[in-house]
């Protein structure tokens, strides 16, 4: 099998189903590694059953005062969690801007799908929590 001819496909995260034909609604594609990119990026300790270890740490960092030093774990964990669990992508950046007037995060992570040429983008916003 020609790994550049393999096709990704997943259950959408709230697992809604078609309204007609009640069967399961599917991404497929470079949106399911997008998916799994920012699911791993938000995930708890715990979140993962028996996998405590696969974690961002991002969610704790949301409750600590907003300074250089947050900024840089938070991209720093962003991309220890992508490279260490999601092994279709190759990262290129993780970049964590700071709004400290608005206590909020805006996250853009640049990546290419292994065996692909195009470059992908994720950007988010996460909200400081206090």
């Amino acid at each position: 099998m020609n790994i550049s001819n393999i096709k990704y496909r997943d259950l959408t995260f709230d697992f809604k189903s078609h309204p007609i034909n009640k069967s399961p609604i599917t991404i497929s594609g470079n949106d399911v590694v997008k998916a799994s990119i920012k699911n791993l990026v938000m995930m708890q300790e715990f979140d993962k059953p028996f996998h405590p270890e696969i974690n961002s740490g991002v969610f704790n960092l949301l409750f600590e005062p907003m300074t250089q030093a947050i900024t840089f774990l938070l991209s720093e964990n962003i991309r220890t969690v992508i490279n260490q669990n999601e092994p279709r992508v190759q990262l290129k950046d993780v970049i964590v801007e700071p709004f400290y007037d608005d206590g909020l995060y805006q996250i853009t992570i640049v990546y290419t799908i292994l065996n692909q040429t195009e470059t992908q983008e994720l950007g988010f916003i996460l909200e400081v929590l206090r």
